[in-house]
């Protein structure tokens, strides 16, 4: 807390809907209300994402449904990016990409974006970014790097050819 110099225990706030309930917290982002984005794993290896709503001083629990792709209920969370123009939550893990869509309150799980979240199914994420055109490019665990058109959901490996060593 800026006002006195102390620190708050996100786990020990008061909420309506609980507490953060995991203390491996490995990513964070912050939205353009200003809230914290909180990736973590869940005791049995499913993905959360919580929100931290400032204002309210609440954490708020985004957990996987039945409509979204299987493989997310078990991925584990290591890095996350927030692209601001489109207000989704991009996080990478164990079990390749999700997204989540802030407006909607929904993970993306459609068409469009299906062959690109398939590809990436067993490949394990270890650090996002996202560039000024859109583009999201993500360091994997012994699969080079990738990178997916945030707006087409076009995926591509980036090669040898192009420079990268090691893909």
């Amino acid at each position: 807390d800026p006002r006195n110099g102390s620190f708050t225990t996100l786990d020990d706030q008061p909420s309506s809907r609980g507490k953060l309930g995991y203390h491996i917290v490995h990513g964070l982002c912050m939205d353009r209300e200003g809230n914290i984005w909180m990736g973590t794993a869940g005791m049995t290896g499913q993905c959360y994402l919580h929100k931290y709503d400032v204002k309210q001083d609440t954490i708020l629990h985004f957990m996987p449904g039945p409509d979204d792709f299987p493989w997310i209920k078990n991925m584990e969370t290591h890095t996350m990016v927030l692209d601001r123009k489109e207000n989704v939550v991009w996080s990478g893990g164990t079990n390749g990409l999700v997204g989540f869509d802030i407006s909607t309150g929904r993970y993306i799980n459609d068409s469009t974006f299906y062959p690109a979240a398939y590809e990436l199914e067993d490949i394990f994420i270890n650090d996002l970014f996202l560039d000024d055109h859109g583009m999201l490019w993500m360091a994997t665990f012994g699969r080079g790097i990738y990178v997916m058109d945030v707006h087409t959901f076009k995926l591509r490996r980036m090669n040898r050819i192009e420079g990268i060593l090691g893909s």
